[in-house]
């Protein structure tokens, strides 16, 4: 590594690096891996060459998808391990980042652009000024609903997809079992870096508050996401209903 480490991720709040989750994911796994680095908080636009983020900069590369920017770092001299040695386990780390990332994160947006009254909320929260929400509003979440349609999620009625986020929590309780991570390992891997992540953007400032009931109701999940961030060196985002 010759020169800085920069990441670029788009702004958050009470605790949280970034509103995104895959812009939580680069921060946590920069900071679990040792690496000296500078967030930096941008829109995206003008920053990253596919306009989305996060964006990792390192000697010269702009690297812009998260499951590669974690392969970028466990590549780092001095880097520590983002998930277990043996093959076998880390494929299923693996899986589950890719299952978090493929799935779990689109029942998010889901629930965030989609569901009508959270969809309001979202808006209100992104753009304060009235005429930023109704010029520039409508656009950003017909993208957001938009895209959750071409990935599958968004074409299941809304009954179907808070069916999939209760199937999805009852999956991780049960895979942390007595823990204290994925899988019943004593460390974080790349999963649980792509689901402590997540997890707190159901309870973000009461924008999908029906699903952030369903998770503050499972304590368990609420302490996973604790000792995630406690692994990676941040205190744990404010998770209330």
């Amino acid at each position: 590594m010759t020169s800085p480490l920069k990441v670029h991720v788009y702004p958050g709040a009470d605790g949280l690096p970034s509103l995104s989750p895959v812009c939580v994911k680069a921060v946590l796994a920069l900071e679990r891996a040792g690496l000296p680095h500078e967030v930096v908080l941008s829109r995206g636009r003008g920053t990253s060459p596919s306009g989305r983020l996060p964006m990792l900069e390192i000697d010269g590369r702009q690297v812009t998808d998260s499951t590669v920017i974690l392969d970028v770092i466990e590549e780092q001299e001095g880097a520590g391990p983002l998930g277990p040695p043996d093959p076998r386990e880390r494929a299923r780390d693996l899986a589950w980042e890719h299952f978090v990332d493929g799935h779990f994160y689109w029942v998010g947006v889901y629930l965030r652009w989609v569901v009508p009254d959270n969809k309001r909320r979202t808006l209100d929260l992104i753009f304060p000024k009235a005429w930023m929400r109704h010029l520039i509003g409508p656009l950003v979440a017909r993208n957001f609903a938009g895209r959750t349609r071409g990935q599958g999620v968004g074409l299941k009625s809304e009954s179907e997809v808070r069916r999939d986020l209760t199937r999805v929590l009852d999956i991780v309780e049960a895979s942390i079992g007595d823990g204290p991570f994925l899988d019943g390992r004593d460390e974080p891997g790349r999963g649980d870096l792509a689901l402590a992540s997540t997890l707190p953007q159901i309870t973000f400032r009461g924008l999908t508050p029906q699903a952030g009931a369903e998770l503050v109701a499972r304590p368990s999940l609420v302490a996973y996401v604790e000792r995630v961030f406690a692994a990676c060196g941040r205190p744990a985002p404010k998770m209330e209903a």
